[in-house]
């Protein structure tokens, strides 16, 4: 990333946090009003990059957004797993489309010591466990939390 780019990421991750933007024109002037100049194309480009999260409100980052979806159950939401399975050390599991990066990082920030790291694409979260034995468990215990 050039300096611009993360520059520009840092600021719009800071003005997210403190609640949605409401539409890409909005985000361009925040932006401006802190000195850096963009057209909607980097905008949007910067939105995907991201992982930026559409909702009513607003873009939300994708982990907030997780957190205003369905229910909560602990820090996963019951909308955002669709099933669950264990493969050797890992467990496999897929979302609806554009949840696999909100619900990879609500599983990491669990804490769970049968946990070692996941990858998310955009529907499947890869689960690395240390063992068969912890990909089971896992499984196990996010059916039941998650209500599958």
């Amino acid at each position: 990333m050039t300096p611009n780019k993360t520059a520009r990421h840092e600021l719009l991750r800071k003005f997210l946090e403190k609640g949605p933007i409401r539409n890409q024109e909005e985000m361009r002037q925040l932006l401006i009003k802190e000195g850096i100049e963009v057209n909607q194309a980097t905008i949007s480009r910067d939105i995907r990059e991201m992982g930026l999260m559409k909702t009513p409100d607003g873009y939300l980052l994708p982990e907030l957004a997780a957190l205003r979806r369905n229910r909560p159950i602990g820090k996963i939401s019951l909308g955002m797993i669709l099933s669950i399975q264990d493969a050797a050390n890992m467990v496999v599991v897929k979302t609806p489309p554009g949840l696999a990066p909100p619900t990879g990082i609500a599983l990491d920030r669990l804490g769970l010591e049968e946990i070692i790291g996941t990858v998310s694409g955009d529907d499947t979260v890869f689960i690395a466990t240390p063992s068969p034995e912890a990909a089971r468990q896992l499984c196990e215990r996010l059916e039941k939390e998650s209500a599958l």
